[in-house]
């Protein structure tokens, strides 16, 4: 990267380039460069539960259920979802297909259930929301960042 600033330079400091435009050039460049590495680690920030929609995809979509409160609504609450034994809330009576699943909720495995819950859980009785994958992950996401 340090070489193409120095050939830049090079070829810019020559008498038919005026100092501004090599001025101009340079802060072209750094603005792109910024960006660059915002959109890179951005995308870092959202793998690891840091999805600015997540929230918004929570509200719309779960939170008329789901709480993510310790107290239950027409669904279970949601707090500490992730790293639980699906099926096994204290104080609500689980459909006999996520008691029967066995299975510690994941990042991955919730948000598969959030995508298809019928082909997840045959007989639960959560219905699909209509999310895209992309959408379920980062629901699954947000659930596991509010821990």
């Amino acid at each position: 990267m340090r070489s193409i600033f120095i050939y830049l330079h090079q070829i810019l400091s020559r008498k038919r380039f005026a100092r501004f435009h090599v001025f101009l050039l340079y802060a072209a460049i750094l603005i792109l460069s910024l960006l660059l590495l915002q959109q890179q680690t951005g995308t870092e920030g959202e793998e690891n539960g840091n999805d600015p929609f997540g929230p918004e995809l929570f509200a719309a979509q779960c939170a008329s259920c789901h709480n993510l409160s310790e107290q239950h609504s027409i669904g279970p609450h949601l707090a500490a979802v992730i790293g639980r034994r699906s099926g096994r809330v204290p104080g609500y009576n689980t459909s006999a297909a996520l008691t029967s699943l066995n299975i510690v909720w994941t990042r991955e495995n919730l948000a598969e259930f959030i995508l298809n819950p019928s082909q997840f859980a045959p007989g639960t009785s959560m219905s699909a929301v209509g999310t895209t994958p992309a959408e379920a992950q980062s629901i699954a996401d947000f659930l596991a960042s509010t821990r």
